[in-house]
């Protein structure tokens, strides 16, 4: 079977290659060489954590002297504000970036479930319907203006798609945590080689953002909230808020809920008080970190900054999402501390959570003072700490390994991947991050 999902979806692929292009003949396409050192950058913007993965890389590009002269954005209205003024100013003034408006709408569009029928119909019809030919034409511009060396996509397919259909010579070089759906390889699921093959190509290449160390991968990209004792309240988050309902289960505990749609979900839950709804914003780090737990479906950020401060995670999977369902599956196989509804009931999960935090909160000030220190020096073995947080120090300890590990993969790949040998000087590794690498556990 798995060798037949594969031929299948080589085969539907090869007609998608096809139909994209006929229409980019049609539309003007004439082939054009590589201006050498050039790089276009394309973005997936169905929730934030491509785009802050971007921005992130931005800073790794610009301190090895790479530029950027083309960025992508699927949908420029999902952006919010301050990130589209942070992104200016870090590809500067003479970087073209275009809006496709042109993606298809899922999570937070879609309730508690994915239909990936529907997914798959809407993607049809958003390539070769009225807008597809629209973007198509766009990018194929795009490309024949800036003709591009390479391409580094954060799992966004429109250009790799028309370049590969087009044979265009530019080269592609995708950047995401989806990778780890293909740890197995592929053939396993039909849509989930279909999302392979329309973003990766047939000619290109994946670089893995990681939840835990793995060589040649980087870690994703996090911002890990402190290390704090625990105090007897949980924290909820999804960017698919209705998947998390069952929450309401817990009657005995209070419960923080971020949303972005703050009035709609404190109307929902206005018949339960201990739950108390938020808006998303710089206050979750902060109130993720003292709690004793978090509530949330298996996206990459919320989960591995719960894990990252020894807070344990019960996590509900939404039908038909393959990318949560993946996630989790490698959550399970990683780390410890991770449950769901599969394994035991909410509430029982809840009352575990509150009862015996990995960072239980001091009895009093001098104990306090006295754990904070050992804990947040990491004075203590690591093999005689509790697990979760053993774990936690590992995270932490990966994730600010970011600049050092996208040095060796990802300025490494650019420069091998290029038409003619790069002279982008390598930057220099910061002192906190040469004394980070040097006190990190072998």
């Amino acid at each position: 079977m798995r060798r037949f999902r594969i031929l299948l979806t080589d085969f539907v692929y090869w007609q998608v290659r096809f139909g994209v292009w006929l229409i980019s003949l049609i539309l003007g396409y004439r082939p054009y060489e590589v201006k050498p050192e050039s790089l276009a950058l394309c973005v997936h913007t169905n929730g934030m954590g491509h785009v802050i993965q971007m921005l992130r890389i931005l800073d790794v590009l610009n301190a090895s002297s790479v530029r950027v002269g083309l960025v992508v954005l699927a949908s420029r209205s999902k952006i919010p504000a301050n990130f589209l003024t942070s992104l200016r100013e870090k590809v500067g003034e003479d970087c073209d970036i275009v809006d496709l408006d042109h993606e298809v709408h899922y999570d937070d569009n879609n309730g508690a479930a994915i239909n990936n029928l529907r997914v798959v119909l809407e993607a049809g019809w958003k390539m070769f319907g009225p807008s597809g030919w629209r973007t198509i034409g766009q990018v194929v511009g795009l490309l024949m203006k800036h003709q591009p060396d390479i391409c580094l996509s954060l799992w966004d397919p429109h250009l790799p798609i028309v370049i590969d259909s087009v044979g265009a010579p530019t080269t592609i070089l995708q950047v995401a945590t989806q990778a780890i759906m293909y740890e197995d390889g592929r053939g396993h699921d039909l849509v989930l080689d279909m999302l392979y093959l329309f973003n990766v190509t047939r000619k290109g290449e994946m670089l893995p953002l990681v939840f835990s160390s793995q060589p040649g991968a980087m870690p994703i990209v996090c911002d890990v909230p402190p290390l704090l004792p625990s105090e007897p309240y949980l924290v909820a988050y999804s960017c698919m808020p209705q998947v998390l309902t069952p929450l309401k289960q817990i009657t005995s505990h209070r419960v923080i809920l971020f949303a972005k749609n703050v009035a709609k979900w404190s109307e929902y839950y206005k018949e339960y008080p201990n739950v108390e709804v938020q808006a998303v914003g710089a206050a979750f780090q902060s109130t993720l970190a003292k709690s004793s737990g978090l509530i949330a479906s298996p996206s990459p950020g919320a989960v591995i900054q719960a894990l990252g401060c020894a807070k344990p995670c019960f996590l509900f999977i939404p039908s038909g999402h393959l990318e949560q369902q993946c996630n989790y599956d490698y959550y399970q196989k990683h780390f410890v501390g991770v449950s769901s509804p599969a394994i035991e009931p909410i509430q029982a999960w809840a009352d575990r959570a509150i009862a015996a935090p990995a960072l239980p909160a001091p009895t009093n000030l001098e104990q306090g003072v006295q754990v904070a220190v050992s804990y947040l020096q990491g004075s203590f073995a690591k093999d005689s700490m509790p697990p979760m947080l053993a774990q936690a120090h590992r995270v932490r300890d990966w994730l600010n390994l970011f600049d050092e590990a996208a040095q060796r993969t990802l300025i490494r790949s650019l420069k091998r991947l290029s038409s003619r040998p790069l002279q982008w000087p390598a930057a220099a590794v910061s002192p906190d991050v040469t004394n980070l690498m040097s006190a990190a556990p072998v």
